[in-house]
């Protein structure tokens, strides 16, 4: 990493759980705003908690510590860069 703060699967571990967390955060926030959700919600939830555990088989089975630090730095660059051109 960077700045050697932590190691790459303890980063990897920590953003998952940023990202679960500010999901949450966001249906609550909509919810209590009074929207209403679409019907396909639970659709979306299972196929992304099975797309967490493939992608999470994958990693620790299949990708060298290169690849994952890799596709971990290109998600958080997206991210990041949605969050910039949101406001």
């Amino acid at each position: 990493m960077v700045l050697a703060w932590t190691s790459l699967r303890h980063s990897a571990a920590l953003s998952l759980l940023f990202i679960l967390g500010n999901s949450l955060t966001g249906l609550a926030g909509a919810l209590a705003a009074g929207q209403t959700m679409a019907a396909e919600l639970p659709v979306y939830a299972g196929a992304a908690l099975v797309g967490a555990a493939l992608g999470t088989m994958i990693g620790r089975r299949f990708l060298s510590e290169r690849t994952t630090r890799f596709v971990l730095s290109g998600i958080l660059l997206i991210a990041g860069l949605r969050l910039l051109t949101r406001c």
